[in-house]
């Protein structure tokens, strides 16, 4: 029983590791008696073929806000994406990681 249950959560995560496509973590610059903010931007595949943009940001070092925009397409989900990383880099944000692939 424990071996079958170890292959359902193996094959869970492998899926799961397949959804994710895109992530970039961003942070503020650091500045004395100014809060280290952060900005974390996801781009994931939901069950029934649309894309999930999920935007999570607060203060480092506690609970985060989070937002979830729904796109039909991967086109205008990375879109709206870069559009929102360019306007936090404005903001002074600077991307610290990006992790993933686009999809072509």
């Amino acid at each position: 029983m424990r071996l079958a249950n170890l292959n359902a959560s193996l094959t869970l995560r492998n899926s799961l590791e397949l959804i994710a496509a895109v992530q970039i973590y961003m942070q503020t610059v650091v500045e004395k008696k100014v809060p280290l903010h952060f900005c974390q931007l996801i781009l994931q595949q939901d069950l029934l073929g649309g894309w999930t943009l999920i935007k999570e940001r607060g203060t480092q070092g506690s609970k985060g806000r989070l937002q979830r925009e729904h796109h039909e397409s991967y086109a205008d989900a990375e879109s709206a994406m870069m559009r929102a990383r360019d306007a936090l880099v404005n903001k002074g944000y600077r991307v610290v990681f990006i992790r993933g692939e686009a999809i072509s």
